[in-house]
């Protein structure tokens, strides 16, 4: 959804309709995603963006804003780690967005270990070039 892109900082608003639909298209296609689907209707989303070993990092959680503070978010994650842990995964990371994502987190076994800011560029720069 368009909310999707504005609020992973992945587009600024207006976001082109056909953007929205080209992006949803390449995440709900890869087979690391994982939709939670209640009533005919997706209300959230997890993704896997990497995997070392035993260990993966979850990414692209997701609820629509009028679906959150449900439990939505945490549902699909345990449902997708259920079926990693039956691939042999047995460690998870994720990064939480807010201080509402953090504490649905924790409240289904991840623990805090630290902050993050996150800092998208105008243009791009090389590293090692900035002064």
């Amino acid at each position: 959804s368009e909310h999707y892109l504005l609020d992973t900082g992945l587009a600024a608003d207006p976001v082109p309709e056909a953007r929205i639909a080209q992006h949803m298209q390449s995440i709900v296609t890869r087979p690391e995603a994982r939709l939670l689907i209640e009533d005919g209707t997706p209300v959230a989303l997890s993704s896997i963006n990497a995997r070392a070993g035993t260990t993966v990092q979850l990414g692209g959680v997701f609820v629509p804003r009028l679906l959150r503070g449900q439990g939505l978010a945490g549902r699909v994650v345990q449902g997708q780690l259920a079926a990693l842990g039956d691939e042999g995964v047995t460690q998870a990371i994720l990064f939480a967005a807010s201080e509402e994502a953090a504490r649905a987190y924790i409240k289904i076994g991840f623990a805090r270990i630290g902050d993050y800011r996150l800092a998208l560029l105008r243009d791009p720069a090389t590293l090692g070039s900035l002064r």
